[in-house]
């Protein structure tokens, strides 16, 4: 009794809250998204943004723009690019929450407009042939999402014929993600890109 006892509060005290502050958890999800030389010695970054909201998608497969959820304390999305051929553009984000439940309900959330929605529109910009796949081996992680797909309308609605592959992995309260696009063929390197820049997010939160 006492041993079941023991295990059930070691497992609660393993998920409870965290006491970061915002300041706190956003300076750890600034030190967490890579900077353009960690994707590449190629690349050059293309900007960056705090606290960009979330998206669902509607039964019709459209993205529904919203506020991050409660419980969320911080995340950073950064952007890079490489533009010798083949050209790639990526995009990565840390995501701090309160706790790791609050961090499981949004990869569940990301799990579920993937399975529901093989063709996606997000304002003017369409995907089609969403998917899970197989991710490529990654250590340190609770959870790992691999999706794959095709950009067929750019963000200005403009015809595309891209290829991407995006990796989201959760450790306990924090949520990292890498994105990878490029000409069609490139999808292993793709792979590896994302992959790669993901297993170095995890690396640095591993050392915090």
């Amino acid at each position: 009794m006492g041993l079941v006892l023991g295990l059930v509060l070691l497992l609660r005290d393993g998920d409870a809250p965290q006491s970061r502050s915002e300041t706190e958890a956003r300076k750890l999800a600034a030190h967490l998204a890579p900077a353009a030389e960690h994707w590449g010695t190629d690349f050059v970054g293309a900007g960056e943004a705090d606290d960009s909201g979330e998206a669902s998608f509607g039964e019709d497969c459209v993205a529904i723009p919203k506020s991050d959820r409660v419980g969320t304390l911080a995340s950073v999305i950064r952007w890079a690019e490489r533009k010798k051929p083949p050209a790639l553009g990526t995009q990565s984000e840390a995501r701090v929450y309160e706790n790791a439940a609050t961090a499981e309900a949004y990869i569940e959330d990301i799990e579920d407009g993937i399975h529901r929605c093989p063709t996606q529109q997000i304002d003017k910009a369409r995907l089609q042939g969403v998917r899970e796949t197989a991710p490529l081996k990654l250590s340190g992680f609770d959870d790992v999402v691999a999706e794959q797909g095709r950009w067929v309308l750019g963000e200005e609605g403009e015809k595309l014929n891209r290829v991407y592959v995006a990796l989201t992995g959760r450790k306990n309260e924090i949520v990292l993600s890498t994105f990878v696009d490029g000409p069609p063929g490139t999808e292993k390197e793709l792979h590896q890109i994302a992959a790669k820049t993901l297993q170095g997010m995890q690396t640095r939160l591993a050392e915090q």
